[in-house]
């Protein structure tokens, strides 16, 4: 690690892989609009986020989808992320919905909505995003929604390898699950979000043992703050084209798959 900056800027440009906005059911968040969460934004010099909606995900998935593009209001700096339950919403209607407001991502959360991640359950949309090239997001776990277990590894490799050409992002990955190396090495169409991969010396290890093109940076906000994780690869002395492409265009390059 370098040393302490106090005044920290980023060397490179930045797209944050993994925020929210909007309000949550359980407790206050710090920021739960679009002029807070630019305004923070602005601050580290963030030039765009991939939002979700806190309430897609606890609630209703549908409701919570149009409260985001409510809160995001045309804003082009904040991409937006719909969220789909394959055992509760009706698949033809998101796919209307998808290509209607120009949706660049999917996320699902399996832990929080409380079904295995098995074909059997997820084939018609996971058959459906590996057709139209849409790049789906997959948390561990929202431990801050749920007291479910994460995701069960074995689901992740037999579903995910049936979709060779599906791209997937498995976002909030704590340093503690260290399954997460074999999975990605056995899937090469799996890519590390790594708002939660806090550790000395993690994301180097990560890379030295990976590479670095299918990691993105993410900060997990509000919950964390934009530059707990940017400051962090900041001071992991990378070279600064692999910090570009952390921090930028493997992300770009996924949602630009559409």
């Amino acid at each position: 690690m370098g040393n302490i900056e106090l005044d920290f800027n980023p060397k490179v440009k930045v797209w944050d892989s993994n925020a929210s906005l909007g309000p949550r059911h359980d407790f206050k968040v710090s920021v739960d609009n679009a002029d807070q969460t630019i305004e923070e934004m602005d601050r580290l010099k963030i030039e765009k986020a991939v939002v979700y909606s806190p309430h897609a995900v606890g609630f209703d998935s549908r409701d919570g989808n149009n409260y985001l593009l409510d809160l995001i209001n045309s804003n082009k700096r904040l991409i937006p992320q719909f969220v789909f339950n394959p055992t509760w919403d009706n698949l033809e209607q998101f796919q209307q919905e998808v290509d209607r407001n120009k949706i660049s991502s999917v996320r699902m959360t399996p832990s929080v909505h409380q079904y295995p991640f098995e074909n059997w359950i997820v084939k018609p949309w996971l058959n459906w995003l590996q057709e139209e090239k849409i790049p789906l997001w997959l948390p561990i776990s929202y431990e801050f929604l749920s007291t479910e277990p994460p995701v069960n590894p074995s689901e992740l490799h037999q579903t995910i390898r049936q979709y060779p050409k599906l791209q997937v992002v498995i976002a909030d990955v704590h340093y503690k699950y260290s399954w997460i190396y074999q999975l990605l090495e056995a899937l090469p169409n799996c890519h590390i979000e790594i708002s939660q991969f806090i550790g000395t010396g993690a994301i180097e290890e990560l890379i030295e043992r990976l590479g670095h093109e299918r990691v993105l940076y993410g900060s997990g906000f509000p919950e964390n703050n934009f530059g707990r994780q940017l400051y962090s690869i900041h001071q992991s002395e990378l070279q600064k084209n692999i910090l570009e492409d952390i921090c930028h265009k493997n992300v770009k390059a996924l949602l630009e798959r559409t």
